[in-house]
C-alpha cells in the first residue's frame, strides 16, 4: 500500500513525522501555525484512505495551501471534500 512521507519545515515536527503510526499526522488541527502543501500523488493516497483515517483528509483540505501537480480527477475530489 502507498504511503505519504511528510516532511516539516520545522525540525520539530520533522521528527515527529518520522515516528507517526499509520493514519496519524505531525500537527493538531486546531494548530492555526501550520499550512501545508500536497503534492497530486499523495492527494491520491489521502484520499484513497479517507474512509478509514477520515481526520487526515479532513485535516489536510482545512490546512493546505498548496496543491501541486493533480489531474483533474483529484481537483474534482478536493473540490468535493471542501
Amino acid at each position: 500500500m502507498p504511503t505519504v512521507n511528510w516532511k516539516c519545515t520545522n525540525k520539530e515536527l520533522n521528527l515527529k513525522a518520522q515516528n507517526l503510526k499509520e493514519g496519524e499526522l505531525p500537527w493538531h488541527y486546531l494548530d492555526d501555525n501550520i499550512e501545508v502543501a500536497v503534492t497530486g500523488k499523495a492527494f491520491k493516497v489521502i484520499t484513497d484512505t479517507g474512509k478509514e483515517y477520515p481526520y487526515v483528509i479532513n485535516s489536510v483540505v482545512a490546512k493546505a495551501k498548496v496543491f501541486a501537480r493533480m489531474g483533474p480527477d483529484d481537483k474534482a475530489c478536493l473540490v468535493e471534500n471542501i
